[in-house]
């Protein structure tokens, strides 16, 4: 699963079809790489790296949602699963 981002949009398409992503790389998509090793962003990645993040996880998120909302409600997700 990767997700992708392009300058000047704010939209960012998560795929886990490889034809499809290399379709967004020659189309002028860069790849986004999570440094964390479960594969979720960094701490201070915008909101919409944490909602796609938790779009993979199959978390709904409010519109409203701030960030430290949406990674609490991550943590709490995950805890659940445990």
């Amino acid at each position: 699963m990767a997700t992708f981002t392009r300058t000047g949009t704010r939209k960012r398409p998560v795929v886990n079809n490889p034809a499809i992503a290399a379709l967004l790389v020659e189309a002028g998509w860069q790849e986004l790489t999570p440094s964390n090793a479960d594969g979720s962003p960094r701490g201070n990645a915008s909101r919409d790296e944490w909602v796609a993040y938790a779009a993979t996880l199959g978390i709904e998120i409010p519109e409203d949602a701030k960030r430290d909302d949406i990674k609490a409600q991550i943590e709490a997700a995950k805890a659940a699963e445990s």
